[in-house]
């Protein structure tokens, strides 16, 4: 979990949205494997992060010191993960958020809807996945579906290639 804390901190502190993404789906896909939801919090931290670095209204000046804060916080979780210690980067987030909101859903819950519905498609079962992000089933029944994320998601690999593909997360 350390290795995953440490590139959450260092993609955002350098800007790296990308690899935040990146990151996100790797924690997603810990949670998978080891069902330790502090991997499905660490993937929903990392999803927003990566929406706050890909909106440019977040770079500018106004809302440097809320995203210096947001930087500090991560600092201390990355040296201890707690859930007090999340909670609180979430409302650093929720306040920055907050100063200019243009939508229905904060981002905690659309990552939340989001990454339950990844999971969900993943073959998770629906009452785990509403239960781990709090989304009702039927909220991520709908997202699911308007976003076609069976599509999107279908694999079709071979076992061995999945025994190849979870032998990589562990490591």
């Amino acid at each position: 979990m350390e290795t995953i804390l440490n590139q959450i901190y260092e993609a955002f502190k350098n800007e790296k949205y990308k690899q935040m993404k990146k990151i996100s789906k790797h924690a997603l896909n810990r949670y998978i494997l080891t069902q330790n939801t502090s991997f499905f919090h660490l993937a929903v931290l990392s999803y927003v992060l990566y929406k706050i670095l890909n909106k440019n209204r977040f770079s500018k000046k106004e809302y440097s010191e809320q995203m210096k804060n947001i930087l500090k916080e991560l600092s201390e979780l990355n040296n201890e993960f707690t859930i007090e210690k999340l909670n609180e980067i979430k409302r650093k987030i929720l306040e920055l958020e907050s100063k200019d909101s243009r939508y229905i859903f904060d981002f905690f819950t659309k990552a939340n809807v989001k990454m339950a519905a990844i999971l969900y498609a993943k073959g998770i079962s629906l009452d785990t996945c509403s239960k781990i992000s709090n989304i009702p089933k039927a909220e991520i029944l709908s997202y699911a579906g308007k976003t076609m994320m069976f599509d999107r998601l279908k694999e079709e690999n071979t076992y061995k290639e999945r025994m190849k593909i979870a032998r990589r997360l562990i490591e």
